[in-house]
């Protein structure tokens, strides 16, 4: 019914490649704070050019690299403790067998980490953004890459969501076999 395994990235790697965009966008906005205006933009209208600009520049930078910091710490601390967010309910995954309760908290657990690095990029996609924009490298934030990447991160989650319904309602079906 079930297959033992099934080939896939570990998750480590997710949670590596996470780990390091945060960093690598922490290095670059703190090398890049010294040369910076004291005006940066704060938000982006649909076309991804800016339309509100801040003059507390510690703010505007520092905020979404500790957003980072707190999306990654948050996902990875659910990602260890996975039933204490009752992701499946604990009276529902205690009802099918071991075999399926360890396939959905690993596609409970591949979800998260697919999310973390997703949104990680997304978020410093938009930190680097706004670096570039007040070095006068860029002029805006191409839109188009804005929403393959929310698109993407909403396609993952759309998947893993069916994939853990369809374990459980094969789970759930009773035994036909004669």
């Amino acid at each position: 019914m079930f297959a033992e395994h099934h080939w896939r990235i570990p998750d480590r790697i997710y949670f590596s490649l996470a780990a390091f965009v945060v960093l690598l966008t922490g290095a670059f906005v703190g090398w890049s704070y010294s040369v910076l205006p004291t005006t940066l933009p704060i938000h982006f209208g649909p076309s991804g050019t800016p339309d509100a600009f801040s003059d507390n520049k510690i703010l505007t930078l520092t905020f979404p690299v500790l957003l980072q910091f707190l999306l990654t710490f948050m996902i990875s601390w659910s990602y260890r403790h996975p039933r204490l967010f009752h992701f499946p309910s604990r009276r529902r995954l205690e009802s099918f067998p071991l075999n399926v309760q360890a396939m959905l908290l690993t596609l409970a657990r591949h979800l998260l980490a697919m999310t973390l690095l997703l949104s990680t990029l997304i978020m410093s996609y938009i930190s680097l953004g706004t670096v570039l924009i007040g070095l006068d490298m860029a002029e805006d934030l191409n839109p188009m890459i804005m929403m393959f990447l929310i698109i993407f991160l909403l396609l993952v989650v759309g998947a893993y969501t069916g994939w853990m319904r369809q374990v459980m309602r094969e789970a759930e079906r009773p035994n036909t076999t004669v």
